[in-house]
């Protein structure tokens, strides 16, 4: 069980590895050296290649098991929730982590204001 835990928590790196800002407000901050945030998109990238690859086993997986027989026994009934759900937490990770990201950025001064 803590395995498992384990596994589905590390599905989504941004969740954790991505730090955030904790300067608020509208502006960039006066001395953006002081910042201590995460400002690279590795980590989301990351996210969004496991949730593309996710997806990617889990729909050549349904399409072998259409069109093949007994390659692959029950897939879908076994698999194919499973890895569609990884590539959700993936993909959520990935907009959190993206968000963080950005908003890192801003305050920083390195990224683009809303007000455009």
């Amino acid at each position: 069980m803590k395995a498992l835990l384990a596994i589905v928590c590390a599905t989504g790196c941004s969740f954790f590895a991505v730090r955030a800002t904790n300067i608020g407000g509208s502006e960039p901050a006066p001395n953006p050296a002081a910042v201590d945030c995460t400002d690279s998109d590795t980590l989301p990238s990351l996210d969004a290649l496991g949730g593309a690859a996710a997806l990617a086993v889990a729909g050549g997986g349904f399409i072998i098991e259409q069109t093949q027989d007994n390659e692959l026994h029950n897939f879908t009934k076994y698999y194919m929730g499973p890895l569609v759900a990884v590539a959700i937490v993936y993909f959520i990770a990935t907009s959190y982590g993206t968000n963080r990201v950005e908003r890192c950025r801003f305050i920083k001064g390195e990224g683009v204001s809303d007000e455009q």
